[in-house]
Protein backbone atom coordinates (compact mmCIF):
# COMPACT_ATOMS: atom_id res chain seq x y z
CA UNK A 1 0.00 0.00 0.00
CA UNK A 2 2.86 2.39 0.83
CA UNK A 3 4.53 1.54 -2.49
CA UNK A 4 1.34 2.42 -4.37
CA UNK A 5 1.06 5.73 -2.51
CA UNK A 6 4.70 6.50 -3.33
CA UNK A 7 4.16 5.76 -7.03
CA UNK A 8 1.08 8.00 -7.13
CA UNK A 9 2.94 10.80 -5.33
CA UNK A 10 5.91 10.41 -7.70
CA UNK A 11 3.58 10.62 -10.71
CA UNK A 12 2.12 13.90 -9.43
CA UNK A 13 5.55 15.37 -8.74
CA UNK A 14 6.88 14.37 -12.17
CA UNK A 15 3.77 15.69 -13.89
CA UNK A 16 4.07 19.08 -12.19
CA UNK A 17 6.04 21.55 -14.21
CA UNK A 18 7.36 24.95 -13.22
CA UNK A 19 5.13 27.89 -14.11
CA UNK A 20 7.62 29.20 -16.68
CA UNK A 21 7.49 25.91 -18.62
CA UNK A 22 3.70 26.03 -18.74
CA UNK A 23 3.58 29.48 -20.31
CA UNK A 24 2.85 30.10 -23.93
CA UNK A 25 6.10 30.82 -25.83
CA UNK A 26 4.48 33.93 -27.33
CA UNK A 27 3.74 35.26 -23.84
CA UNK A 28 7.22 34.32 -22.62
CA UNK A 29 8.75 36.18 -25.57
CA UNK A 30 7.20 39.38 -24.16
CA UNK A 31 8.54 38.90 -20.64
CA UNK A 32 10.63 41.70 -19.13
CA UNK A 33 13.16 39.06 -17.98
CA UNK A 34 15.78 38.43 -20.72
CA UNK A 35 16.41 34.87 -19.48
CA UNK A 36 12.71 34.03 -19.92
CA UNK A 37 12.69 35.65 -23.37
CA UNK A 38 15.81 33.73 -24.41
CA UNK A 39 14.25 30.44 -23.23
CA UNK A 40 11.07 31.28 -25.15
CA UNK A 41 12.99 31.32 -28.44
CA UNK A 42 13.41 27.54 -28.28
CA UNK A 43 9.68 27.13 -27.70
CA UNK A 44 8.89 29.37 -30.65
CA UNK A 45 11.22 27.37 -32.86
CA UNK A 46 9.50 24.14 -31.82
CA UNK A 47 6.13 25.49 -33.00
CA UNK A 48 7.35 25.53 -36.64
CA UNK A 49 4.73 28.06 -37.72
CA UNK A 50 5.10 31.15 -39.90
CA UNK A 51 3.99 33.55 -37.11
CA UNK A 52 6.54 31.99 -34.74
CA UNK A 53 9.30 32.35 -37.34
CA UNK A 54 8.31 35.97 -37.99
CA UNK A 55 8.51 36.71 -34.28
CA UNK A 56 11.93 35.01 -34.07
CA UNK A 57 13.19 37.19 -36.93
CA UNK A 58 11.80 40.33 -35.30
CA UNK A 59 13.32 39.47 -31.91
CA UNK A 60 16.66 38.65 -33.51
CA UNK A 61 16.81 42.06 -35.15
CA UNK A 62 15.19 44.23 -32.47
CA UNK A 63 15.56 42.86 -28.93
CA UNK A 64 17.67 44.97 -26.58
CA UNK A 65 19.43 41.98 -24.98
CA UNK A 66 22.20 40.25 -26.95
CA UNK A 67 21.53 36.85 -25.33
CA UNK A 68 17.94 36.96 -26.56
CA UNK A 69 19.00 38.00 -30.06
CA UNK A 70 21.57 35.16 -30.18
CA UNK A 71 18.97 32.64 -28.96
CA UNK A 72 16.52 33.88 -31.62
CA UNK A 73 19.17 33.53 -34.34
CA UNK A 74 20.00 30.00 -33.23
CA UNK A 75 16.32 29.06 -33.10
CA UNK A 76 15.73 30.55 -36.53
CA UNK A 77 18.61 28.46 -37.87
CA UNK A 78 16.79 25.33 -36.74
CA UNK A 79 13.55 26.41 -38.40
CA UNK A 80 14.40 24.92 -41.83
CA UNK A 81 12.75 28.01 -43.30
CA UNK A 82 15.21 29.38 -45.85
CA UNK A 83 13.08 32.50 -46.29
CA UNK A 84 14.83 34.02 -43.27
CA UNK A 85 18.38 33.55 -44.50
CA UNK A 86 18.61 37.24 -45.51
CA UNK A 87 17.55 38.31 -42.01
CA UNK A 88 20.27 36.08 -40.56
CA UNK A 89 22.89 37.43 -42.95
CA UNK A 90 21.89 40.97 -42.00
CA UNK A 91 22.27 40.20 -38.31
CA UNK A 92 25.57 38.44 -39.00
CA UNK A 93 26.88 41.54 -40.73
CA UNK A 94 25.46 44.42 -38.70
CA UNK A 95 24.60 43.35 -35.14
CA UNK A 96 26.75 45.24 -32.62
CA UNK A 97 27.39 42.13 -30.49
CA UNK A 98 29.97 39.60 -31.76
CA UNK A 99 28.15 36.67 -30.11
CA UNK A 100 24.96 37.51 -32.02
CA UNK A 101 26.92 37.94 -35.24
CA UNK A 102 28.50 34.50 -34.78
CA UNK A 103 25.15 32.87 -33.92
CA UNK A 104 23.47 34.47 -36.93
CA UNK A 105 26.28 33.41 -39.27
CA UNK A 106 26.12 29.82 -38.00
CA UNK A 107 22.33 29.81 -38.35
CA UNK A 108 22.53 31.15 -41.92
CA UNK A 109 25.04 28.43 -42.76
CA UNK A 110 22.73 25.80 -41.24
CA UNK A 111 19.81 27.08 -43.35
CA UNK A 112 21.76 27.22 -46.61
CA UNK A 113 21.06 23.58 -47.67
CA UNK A 114 17.32 24.33 -47.34
CA UNK A 115 17.67 26.88 -50.16
CA UNK A 116 18.51 24.10 -52.58
CA UNK A 117 15.98 22.23 -54.71
CA UNK A 118 15.38 18.63 -53.69
CA UNK A 119 14.58 17.63 -57.28
CA UNK A 120 17.80 19.14 -58.62
CA UNK A 121 19.90 17.55 -55.87
CA UNK A 122 18.28 14.19 -56.57
CA UNK A 123 18.88 14.46 -60.31
CA UNK A 124 22.50 15.49 -59.81
CA UNK A 125 23.05 12.64 -57.36
CA UNK A 126 22.82 10.26 -60.32
CA UNK A 127 26.26 11.57 -61.32
CA UNK A 128 29.11 10.52 -59.02
CA UNK A 129 29.46 13.36 -56.52
CA UNK A 130 27.03 15.64 -58.37
CA UNK A 131 24.61 16.05 -55.50
CA UNK A 132 27.43 16.83 -53.09
CA UNK A 133 28.81 19.52 -55.41
CA UNK A 134 25.32 21.04 -55.64
CA UNK A 135 24.95 21.09 -51.86
CA UNK A 136 28.33 22.76 -51.40
CA UNK A 137 30.27 19.73 -50.16
CA UNK A 138 33.24 19.54 -52.56
CA UNK A 139 35.39 17.30 -50.34
CA UNK A 140 32.74 14.58 -50.24
CA UNK A 141 32.04 15.05 -53.95
CA UNK A 142 35.72 14.63 -54.75
CA UNK A 143 35.82 11.46 -52.67
CA UNK A 144 32.96 10.03 -54.74
CA UNK A 145 34.68 11.06 -57.97
CA UNK A 146 37.95 9.51 -56.85
CA UNK A 147 36.24 6.25 -55.87
CA UNK A 148 34.71 5.74 -59.30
Amino acid sequence: MRALAFVVLLAFVCAARPASAQQDPYASALSPDPFVRAAAMEGLSALRTIPAHKLLAHVMLADRDARVRAAAATALGRSRNAGYIDHLKSAAAYDPDPVVRAAAAAAAEALWPWTRSVKTATALSLLPGGGHFYLGRPVQASAYLGAT
